[in-house]
């Protein structure tokens, strides 16, 4: 009897210790075992638009939870993401905001991204919440992609003729996609933690300079002065996705932006003019070959160049019309990515991450204008890219 009464005793004993691993485990569902978390951002010199409000995933890495919360930037303040953690008051962003967060204590990750930004497809973060078996290496984001004359594409190149044409168009100058995680913060019961991100931009800030070599001379042995007036460019080769929560980009589409270089002052005499142009992009991938010009790593420039009319209209002002004239060239930059790469490919060549946060590629190559044409640069050796002549416009015009 006693040895029945001593393995009954042993049994309880069991099945309590059983019953207590479980509650180290459990769901606010069932038990009140929750954390109050507040978070602030930590945004340092950074000069680009802050987003008003970032999404944070909570993701408890035993017993998997995965919740969503939105944050003010600036002050901390937010609300949980439908569906809201079961015990919390149910309420609308407009009815109240949180200083702290209620979650189940454990052992966490935490990352954080803006998601206003219009030209992001990110269907796959939603998917991700509602799926509790998604590991986060499958949240992709997409780019929005156009057409070169899809009217709502906001910047286009006037007048333009793609010699490139592999791929849509992502817009440019889009809003900096913001990123940053916590690892393997364990949250205890009975406590209040205080986190904080520094944001970091999800896109590099690439700085394109070349030159524009004018030559006077022209086939009759005269001189022909001429003005470059505006350049705009075209780049290839930028990954249209990315994992938000790795921060590694995809490598197997690619696409093009357009964008204008800054405002030019040239003079009639001036022999160079110097063109410079910033965007912010996921990286550049380079060409497989440095003779290729159709793919990845190919940029392409519009020049639009004017002279003086001599039979041309006085205008008001009192000098004659000018006639215009539009050039447009394109260069491969395998030898400049590969000088200064944009983008660290990894072994399977599917991913890739930034080199560093801002890059500046300065393309060594001038190209050269005569006001008729562009001549193909002579210097093929010693890993100069080469500009290559790609049309001329037929119609010139008057300015």
């Amino acid at each position: 009897m006693k040895r029945f009464i001593s393995l009954f005793l042993f049994s309880c004993l069991l099945l309590v210790i059983a019953c207590q691993a479980d509650v180290e485990l459990c769901d606010r569902d069932e038990h009140p075992h929750t954390v109050g978390v507040s978070f602030k951002y930590d945004w340092g010199g950074t000069k680009a638009s802050i987003p008003n409000n970032m999404l944070v995933i909570a993701n408890r890495i035993v017993n998997m939870k995965k919740t969503p919360i939105s944050v003010n930037s600036y002050n901390g303040k937010g609300y949980f993401v439908a569906p809201n953690p079961a015990g919390t008051p149910a309420f609308t962003p407009a009815d109240s905001l949180m200083d702290s967060f209620w979650i189940p204590k454990g052992t966490y990750k935490f990352f954080t991204f803006n998601m206003e930004n219009d030209e992001l497809i990110n269907s796959s973060v939603r998917e991700y919440v509602e799926k509790p078996e998604m590991p986060k290496e499958d949240i992709i984001i997409h780019y929005r992609t156009y057409e070169r004359n899809d009217t709502l594409l906001k910047f286009r190149i006037p007048s333009w003729t793609d010699h490139n044409y592999y791929s849509e168009y992502i817009q440019y100058a889009t809003s900096p996609i913001y990123f940053d995680s916590l690892s393997n913060m364990e949250i205890d019961e009975g406590k209040t933690y205080a986190l904080r991100f520094r944001p970091h931009d999800l896109t590099q800030k690439i700085d394109i300079y070349f030159n524009i070599a004018k030559e006077f001379k022209t086939k009759n042995n005269t001189l022909q002065y001429f003005t470059v007036d505006s350049v705009f460019g075209e780049i290839s080769g930028i990954p249209s996705a990315f994992n938000i929560a790795t921060g590694y980009v995809e490598l197997e589409k690619t696409n093009k932006m357009m964008f204008p270089t800054d405002k030019i002052n040239d003079n009639e005499k001036a022999k160079s003019v110097r063109c410079h142009a910033e965007i912010h992009i996921p990286g550049i991938l380079p060409s497989r070959l440095p003779t290729i010009y159709v793919g990845a790593g190919v940029m392409q420039v519009m020049i639009f160049c004017s002279v003086e009319d001599p039979n041309g209209k006085i205008k008001p002002d009192g000098t004659k019309e000018r006639r215009g004239k539009k050039i447009q060239g394109k260069i491969n930059l395998f030898n400049t990515l590969a000088a200064t790469p944009s983008l660290d490919v990894a072994e399977d060549n599917k991913h890739a991450k930034m080199t560093k946060p801002s890059l500046k590629l300065d393309i060594k190559a001038d190209m050269k204008v005569n006001g008729e044409s562009i001549m193909e640069s002579t210097d093929d050796k010693g890993g100069i890219d080469v500009w290559r002549m790609d049309s001329i416009s037929v119609n010139p015009y008057h300015i």
